[in-house]
């Protein structure tokens, strides 16, 4: 088994020395032995989990990246089967998030062809509403405060939920995950004029460059994630396997 120095494991991973010194520090890899005059020794094994926290942890992330901290921690115990099955627990949960952002873009294609969705109700609470939506209840409450949306409301004050709701809250989201605050969607998406046709949403959406590109750009951060995921998971499998 060969072994390293700080410099030849940081230039066999192309990166600063000062890097590999934090990933130690953090916990990413095994603990380093030191020579006699201090200077730190890193072996092959060292380097696997070094390339596997290089592919895991440049962020922002588009879900949860706890499957990834936990898998770390695994493959470093060396608990390979563990470390896969959390690698495709992450990987499943970007292609969730993928699906969610396409079926909102195919509500956008729809709107351009001015189909949108009728005021037919189908959730009949902002609990059934936030379950179809797959939000929290706090979520939908904090967008309908805001004035984003206006569920209708029943002669009995309940509140009713529309197809066309539904559709705005998948826009919405999809601008949310991309870091548009609560405010500037308040005011392309107000409710103070429910009537409002989405294609005036469109308009304002798309009306300036820095939006013009948000779901393109989210599709890639997306799609990148599902790379880095796919390339983990032949790591893993392949070290099981030999």
């Amino acid at each position: 088994m060969s072994d390293f120095t700080t410099k030849q494991i940081a230039d066999q991973l192309g990166v600063h020395p000062n890097t590999v010194r934090l990933y130690e520090k953090w916990g990413y890899i095994s603990p380093v032995k030191r020579r006699p005059n201090g200077y730190r020794v890193y072996t092959e094994q060292h380097l696997e989990q070094l390339k596997i926290a290089r592919i895991a942890f440049p962020g922002p992330y588009p879900v949860s990246s706890r499957p990834l901290y936990d898998m770390v921690q695994s493959y470093k115990s060396q608990d390979y089967d563990q470390a896969l099955k959390l690698a495709e627990v992450y990987r499943q949960a970007v292609h969730q998030e993928l699906e969610k952002t396409n079926a909102a873009l195919k509500i956008l294609d729809q709107w351009y062809k001015n189909k949108y969705g009728s005021d037919k109700i189908i959730a009949n609470s902002r609990k059934e509403f936030a379950a179809l939506c797959q939000l929290s209840v706090e979520t939908v409450r904090t967008w309908e405060r805001n004035g984003i949306f206006q569920p209708q409301v029943s002669s009995s004050r309940c509140n009713k939920y529309s197809e066309l709701n539904y559709e705005k809250v998948q826009i919405i989201r999809l601008l949310r995950k991309r870091g548009f605050s609560i405010a500037s969607l308040a005011q392309v998406f107000s409710s103070k004029n429910n009537q409002i046709i989405p294609s005036q949403f469109l308009e304002e959406i798309y009306k300036n460059r820095e939006t013009s590109y948000v779901a393109d750009e989210w599709l890639h951060h997306l799609k990148q994630h599902i790379q880095r995921a796919d390339q983990l998971i032949a790591i893993i499998s392949k070290k099981i396997t030999n």
